[in-house]
């Protein structure tokens, strides 16, 4: 699926919704939805030390300015509760269906998995302090209602995911230059693909394919296994190419 087609189903979507309005019956079920999306977006991406960098915390910084900011002018102009009303829009950490789409769109979701992560924790614990000093009153409820919400969208997808990659993992992987090769053993797609750990060029491409017809640990990948980790990479290496030139 190339970029517009991407594009187009996202507004597609929308568009379904304003003429379904009758589907708000069902929107209990994106309680449900929102974790299982994002469940599947961690299963993919793994996070290291390295995925923590300064354009985060300058991310993070940019979040919270703009929401006590925004307080601020408008407590100024308009008083106390467009004032709050401003707060909340401007305080509102990384959307929970951002890495879903970032996916979706074939973006960074490692970089937007770590926003996600980082602005929504950081909100979540400092915005019981800050509360009693935007509303004017104490708020003992906030801590426990943020708290909860949170660990059921990001952290139970988020703790599911690992154990999923740790109960099942691949029956071999290893390094092949920039890329992550494995070999599933029979296992599923999930164990047997290949994944980008950093920056690559086309010749980084060719020993990774390469690579994967090596035998690793007594174990020799199947054709199949072969024929997936050629198909993704070369796929993956299209579409940036067309990415660059649009």
């Amino acid at each position: 699926m190339n970029g517009f087609s991407r594009t187009a189903a996202l507004l597609s979507a929308m568009l379904l919704g304003a003429l379904l309005p009758g589907a708000r019956a069902g929107v209990w079920l994106v309680g449900w939805l929102v974790p299982t999306m994002l469940f599947l977006v961690f299963l993919e991406t793994r996070l290291g030390r390295s995925s923590l960098t300064p354009r985060h915390l300058a991310l993070l910084a940019a979040n919270l300015a703009v929401g006590l900011a925004a307080w601020g002018v408008a407590r100024l102009v308009s008083g106390p509760e467009v004032a709050q009303a401003a707060f909340f829009c401007g305080i509102a950490p990384t959307a929970i269906a951002a890495p879903v789409i970032i996916s979706f769109l074939g973006g960074d979701v490692a970089f937007v998995v770590g926003s996600f992560l980082l602005t929504n924790l950081a909100v979540a614990g400092l915005l019981p302090l800050l509360l009693p000093f935007v509303l004017g009153r104490p708020t003992p409820e906030a801590f426990a209602q943020v708290t909860g919400s949170v660990a059921l969208v990001v952290f139970a997808p988020f703790v599911a995911a690992w154990l999923l990659r740790v109960l099942h993992p691949p029956a071999a992987a290893w390094p092949a230059g920039p890329f992550l090769l494995r070999d599933g053993a029979g296992g599923g797609k999930r164990v047997s693909a290949a994944t980008v750990e950093d920056d690559w060029t086309a010749a980084d491409l060719d020993a990774a394919i390469a690579a994967s017809f090596v035998a690793r640990d007594g174990l020799r990948a199947t054709w199949a296994y072969r024929s997936l980790v050629a198909r993704n990479l070369v796929l993956e290496f299209i579409e940036d190419q067309q990415k660059e030139v649009a």
